[in-house]
């Protein structure tokens, strides 16, 4: 199995890659969606999953998912994306036991 993980941090990447070292898979990285897709248009790389980050400068995980999708060498990969949005709470939001 070959597993594609796409993220713009080397941290990142480098602990996907140890969380999935008990997967008897050939990880494939790439650090932004447009190294992603390089690799992907290589006739050796194609991979069954994709591990996108969502939140990635210039293309992010959601722009590659779409182009992937709609690629006939590309559009069967599974696809899973990861990332976090910050979220600004209220006060009363950050102590549920606040009463007004």
């Amino acid at each position: 199995m070959k597993i594609l993980i796409v993220d713009d941090k080397p941290a990142n990447l480098l602990a996907l890659s140890q969380a999935l070292s008990d997967v008897n898979a050939n990880l494939v990285q790439a650090n932004s969606g447009e190294e992603a897709l390089k690799i992907l248009l290589r006739s050796d790389v194609v991979p069954e999953l994709a591990i996108l980050d969502v939140q990635m400068p210039t293309m992010d995980g959601y722009e590659l998912a779409t182009i992937m999708q709609s690629h006939p060498r590309t559009q069967h990969i599974q696809l899973l994306t990861k990332g976090f949005h910050h979220v600004r709470l209220s006060e009363s939001q950050k102590d549920p036991g606040r009463h007004r």
